[in-house]
């Protein structure tokens, strides 16, 4: 909901507004009705604003980027990352510093844009990658193996290989352009 203010405020386009505005004045809200569509829902619902976003989003595009959805309080950072682990994997979670996603079977070249990359299985999983610092070759992993972390490329690209399960990937640092 005000994050839809920021995104104004930064004259950017947006397309519709969603949540319960509770954090913004009414005359903020008004001010908003006039530039876009906004969906307005009651304080007390079961759902939090970013699902109510997600779920508004998907409804025309396949891939979701929530931009800020890591920083701020501990609280919201944790939310957005189950909402992304339980509910929608095709979420991506951003912020100036950090991008963090859901990677499921397959293959997966990454550029050397983020000084640090880390790995967190979600569930028994199997991974491979090279072009890193440590690389590995099949390695079976369960959700409490925490070595997979702080790892960087050493080459402009890596590849990732997911045998099978699924992980959570992390890129943190300063962004390399």
């Amino acid at each position: 909901d005000a994050g839809s203010y920021r995104i104004l405020e930064q004259n950017l386009k947006i397309e519709y507004a969603i949540g319960d505005f509770d954090s913004m004045s009414e005359k903020e809200l008004q001010g908003l009705k006039k530039i876009c569509p906004v969906y307005q829902y009651p304080v007390m619902k079961d759902e939090t604003d970013s699902e109510l976003a997600v779920l508004k989003t998907f409804e025309k595009y396949d891939t979701v980027i929530l931009y800020g959805a890591l920083s701020g309080r501990l609280d919201h950072t944790v939310l957005n990352i189950s909402l992304m682990i339980q509910k929608y994997p095709s979420i991506i979670l951003m912020d100036e510093t950090q991008k963090v996603r859901v990677l499921k079977k397959g293959r997966y070249e990454l550029k050397k844009d983020y000084k640090n990359i880390s790995f967190f299985a979600l569930e028994e999983s199997e991974i491979s990658y090279s072009g890193f610092l440590y690389s590995l070759d099949h390695r079976k992993v369960s959700i409490s193996d925490l070595y997979l972390t702080s790892n960087s490329l050493i080459q402009e690209k890596g590849i990732v290989e997911i045998h099978s399960g699924s992980f959570r990937k992390t890129r943190t640092g300063n962004r390399q352009r």
